[in-house]
């Protein structure tokens, strides 16, 4: 009984860390919405259906399937603070308990891109994308929900 109790608290626990975990990024993301020059978008399940999609990835086929449950999108366009504002993002991506996926493009024209979120074997789940490009651009793109990858061939 004991055993039951604890393993029910710690399952409860867990929830509450992965909301607040959730929170914290929501946070950050309505805050660096309210400044100037930002375009933000947010779409949520009533507009999202199952994903299944098959996409090239430094010519390796890769198929993504799943629930997305809600999207975030935040774009800054050509800031002369495009540097700070990453680094600034970053963090706080990381201060709400997200993991950096290790993951590298061999070729890009990016200045800085990170994918976090919490890897479950080969299913992600709340997922962030975190990229400045040569022009200056910030995009942050925050995908809440259990997506799937595998390799095709």
């Amino acid at each position: 009984m004991k055993k039951r109790a604890l393993l029910l608290t710690f399952s409860l626990l867990g929830s509450i860390v992965m909301a607040q975990d959730k929170s914290k990024l929501y946070d950050l993301i309505d805050n660096y919405s309210q400044r100037e020059g930002a375009f933000a978008l947010s779409l949520n399940r009533n507009m999202l259906d199952a994903v299944d999609l098959d996409f090239d990835l430094e010519e390796h086929m890769k198929n993504v399937s799943g629930d997305i449950h809600e999207i975030k999108l935040l774009v800054f366009s050509r800031t002369d603070e495009a540097h700070k504002l990453v680094k600034k993002l970053d963090a706080g991506i990381a201060k709400a308990g997200f993991e950096r996926q290790d993951f590298e493009l061999e070729e890009s024209d990016l200045r800085f891109f990170r994918i976090y979120g919490n890897n479950k074997g080969k299913t992600f789940e709340n997922v962030q994308i975190l990229a400045h490009t040569e022009d200056n651009n910030v995009i942050m793109l925050a995908i809440n929900g259990k997506l799937k990858v595998k390799n095709i061939r």
